[in-house]
């Protein structure tokens, strides 16, 4: 009959298992394998091998050739002639200054104690922090960590647990059981100096098995804009994506303690939140300031007046944004001038007055003026937003260094809010200048963040206004859903003055002669 060569990928096994096929059947060993010294020793990157065994050799044949890999070859005809054994399928200049750091590697893990040795280490590991998160549970009694194995879902231990290996995959749910978004995991672990990957791992069978993902939802996720690498996360209230982490021969367990730690400190609800407004009768939350973003990224605006909320927020709150030249939003990380970039409202004259270093005023109307509609993607997620002239787009590129555009969200393509937020109130809901925030030690449910801090503002901020600024007695019934503009993925951010005075003491610890006065 038929028969078929099999190719193994070794490379994720091998880096912390012994292996051997001495025990198989001859009939029964696969023809290729595939492995990473990468993942073997940390180093070099981009060296791997193929390993052939010898009887299927003669069954590769390659389509095309690169030099060095023919014995022969006529110009003016189709003919080559591949060289014997493997001197075919090196093409060019073999990385041989990296090759030299094999041996160093495989003496590194020798001096281990050699793959048995590290297998053992691993997966005491794993197995103790499998065990430690599953233990994990809010006070609400539902559990934080979401594990996956060859058995599915687990939430208890496992039969196969330490033939797992020290590969940890998981997602985490909050204290209502909703689903936390991975990426959002893994922006803060990586401020914390823990490197976690995420997504589906280049394996999307699984990733379709253990999620329980319909290959009719990748495509719709596909047609909405979702690709591989961007922010999307959560679908309709289900992952689409996991959390692994990995341990190799240099992990420790101080390093496990470290990310159980991680999860506890900024996932773990250990009690009930107080049902308590922003300031409270012992006066322990104080608003200080309220400001908005008109240019996504670009330094904020202080509200010294009363300010409408719409259904996108805080009115013009990131309402523009700087796009690169195939339509991605630019961020201050890769572009650090954007910080420099100052906006101001001139009521008066109805408009939006832009400062920055060595550059004259710019000044742009707040009334929406016809421009032409342009596809951009913010966050991953597509959107369409409306264009300024090409004077404005060399004002803003000259401002900054970098060849930019400036463009303006559409009010009929407002961006949903992620799935993870939709628990929260709407903005009338939390914002009704009439109602009452509840005494402390009320028994009326618990405040979300954006509820403590919208009741806190109800004499300062107000409805009345649409997303265009225009003014609405009705709205709720105009306004039923929450959106936002240009922005990441949510509405309002709070931050405490004590992170910003950290950041401050950061800096100094390691740039002494930096001015941090003007970070606030």
């Amino acid at each position: 009959g038929n028969k078929h060569h099999v190719l193994l990928d070794i490379a994720s096994l091998v880096s912390t298992h012994p292996l051997s096929l001495k025990d198989l059947p001859p009939d029964m060993r696969p023809e290729y394998l595939t492995l990473s010294f990468y993942k073997l020793f940390g180093y070099p990157t981009g060296l791997g091998a193929l390993v052939i065994r010898n009887d299927a050799f003669p069954h590769l044949i390659r389509p095309y050739f690169g030099g060095g890999t023919v014995s022969a070859v006529i110009a003016g005809e189709n003919f080559s002639r591949m060289r014997s054994s493997f001197a075919a399928f090196e093409d060019g200049t073999v990385n041989f200054l990296a090759l030299t750091t094999i041996k160093l590697g495989f003496d590194w893990l020798d001096s281990l104690g050699g793959m048995t040795s590290i297998a053992a280490h691993t997966t005491l590991i794993s197995c103790f922090i499998r065990k430690r998160m599953r233990s994990l549970k809010h006070y609400t009694g539902k559990p934080l960590c979401i594990l996956y194995d060859s058995e599915g879902v687990q939430t208890s231990a496992s039969s196969e647990e330490v033939s797992m290996g020290p590969v940890v995959t998981f997602n985490l749910k909050d204290a209502n059981g909703l689903f936390v978004g991975f990426s959002s995991v893994e922006e803060l672990a990586s401020l914390h100096d823990i490197h976690l990957r995420t997504g589906c791992f280049c394996n999307t069978g699984a990733c379709q098995q253990f999620l329980e993902i319909h290959s009719d939802d990748v495509r719709k996720t596909f047609e909405d804009g979702h690709v591989c690498w961007d922010n999307m996360d959560i679908v309709n209230g289900q992952p689409i994506g996991a959390i692994r982490i990995s341990f190799t021969a240099v992990s420790t367990l101080d390093d496990a303690l470290r990310f159980l730690e991680f999860l506890t400190r900024f996932f773990l609800v250990t009690k009930a939140p107080l049902a308590a407004p922003l300031t409270s009768s012992k006066g322990m939350h104080k608003l200080s300031a309220v400001c908005v973003y008109p240019i996504k990224s670009c330094a904020p605006y202080a509200i010294s007046r009363k300010w409408p909320i719409v259904s996108t927020g805080l009115l013009y709150d990131r309402e523009w944004a700087l796009i690169t030249m195939n339509g991605r939003s630019l961020s201050v990380k890769s572009a650090p001038m954007m910080s420099m970039v100052k906006p101001e409202f001139d009521f008066e004259r109805n408009e939006l007055v832009v400062r920055a270093p060595k550059m004259k005023p710019l000044r742009l109307s707040l009334l929406r003026e016809a421009g032409e509609p342009m596809e951009i993607r913010v966050c991953g997620d597509p959107t369409v937003g409306v264009t300024y002239s090409d004077e404005v787009d060399r004002w803003f590129s000259d401002a900054i260094g970098k060849e930019v555009r400036l463009i303006r969200s559409s009010p009929a393509h407002l961006r949903h809010i992620h799935s993870t937020l939709a628990f929260l109130p709407s903005p009338v809901e939390a914002n009704s200048p009439n109602s009452a925030a509840p005494p402390t030690g009320s028994t009326s449910p618990a405040l979300s963040p954006i509820s403590m801090l919208t009741s806190y503002l109800s004499g300062f901020l107000y409805h009345g206004a649409s997303s265009t600024g225009e003014a609405t007695n009705d709205i709720d019934s105009q306004l039923p859903e929450r959106h936002i503009c240009l922005a990441n993925d949510s509405q309002y951010l709070l931050i405490s003055e004590d992170s910003v005075e950290e950041l401050k003491r950061q800096i100094l610890v390691q740039h002494p002669e930096e001015k941090v006065d003007h970070i606030s």
